[in-house]
């Protein structure tokens, strides 16, 4: 086996909702709140109650391990903040906690690119069903349009078209948000950018929960300064060493080790070895690009 040295990182959610703010992508109003939190607090000020309280943690499954709740008031937020703040997410500190203001949502819908390996390129999916996994979406009948885009044809009008009658959504509204994403995705060099709920609201369609991986060749782009730093800032002795050896690696409270070829699959084997009562103890990821 050889690696290719391809590293992940998993960006917070607040990260994604910036980029995609800086762009005019439509999104709810929220404030960021870290330790002291008597230093962030009044930003909560400028927001309507009611309110969604939700970690900032790099990975998926926030919502099944309580880290998402809501709030009818700042003290309520306030609360929950300092609670979430307290805890750890699969071993690492919750360093960041996202109050947003809650939305009443008409519908959820899906909206994602990602890379494809086999065959090489990207995909667009949709899926009238959001807020629940994308791995139960394929299993609905109709529940996910995957769309294959070729690397040298790039995002066409008629697959956009596709997404919008499947979506029953008008076109405009739809080649707004699709076009939006997928610039942010190569830009940005994303290997997966989600939005999940794409939400029908009485204010538009907002893109209201975000979740997205860059490729580690991005991170020396000068628009990803602030995020590079961030994120190696978070990591310990091993976190580095994995880094400089081009993998990921973290520390658990378990007894089950997982390794993993890629973030995206690295996290769904955690989950899956939770789902199935077991407790990881340990994660190694290798970055997507191990072969035989």
């Amino acid at each position: 086996m050889f690696l290719n040295h391809k590293l992940s990182m998993i960006l917070y959610e607040f990260e994604i909702k910036e980029i995609l703010e800086s762009i005019g992508l439509p999104v709810e109003k929220s404030c960021l709140l870290y330790d002291p939190i008597e230093g962030t607090e009044r930003c909560l000020e400028d927001l309507s109650p009611p309110f969604i309280v939700k970690a900032q943690v790099r990975g998926w499954g926030r919502g099944k391990a309580g880290l998402v709740k809501t709030a009818n008031s700042i003290d309520e937020a306030l609360k929950i903040s300092r609670e979430f703040l307290s805890r750890d997410f699969r071993g690492e500190k919750i360093r960041y906690v996202m109050v947003s203001e809650k939305k009443a949502v008409q519908r959820e819908m899906y909206l994602s690119f990602m890379v494809s390996s086999l065959p090489p390129g990207y995909l667009l999916l949709a899926s009238k069903y959001g807020g629940v996994d994308v791995e139960d979406l394929a299993r609905k009948p109709g529940g996910l349009l995957r769309i294959f885009i070729d690397p040298f044809e790039d995002l066409r009008d008629y697959m956009v078209r596709r997404v919008a009658s499947y979506l029953e959504l008008p076109y405009n509204h739809v080649a707004d948000i699709t076009y939006s994403l997928w610039k942010v995705f190569r830009d940005y060099n994303f290997t997966l950018l989600e939005i999940n709920p794409l939400a029908l609201t009485d204010q538009g369609i907002l893109a209201l929960d975000r979740k997205g991986i860059i490729d580690d060749d991005s991170l020396g782009d000068k628009k990803l300064a602030g995020i590079a730093q961030r994120y190696y800032s978070e990591l310990d002795a091993l976190g580095r060493t994995a880094v400089e050896r081009g993998f990921a690696a973290v520390k658990l409270d378990g007894n089950i080790a997982v390794i993993g070829n890629g973030a995206g699959l690295t996290m769904a084997t955690l989950d899956a070895v939770n789902d199935a009562g077991g407790k990881p103890g340990f994660f190694l990821d290798l970055g997507g690009g191990a072969e035989m």
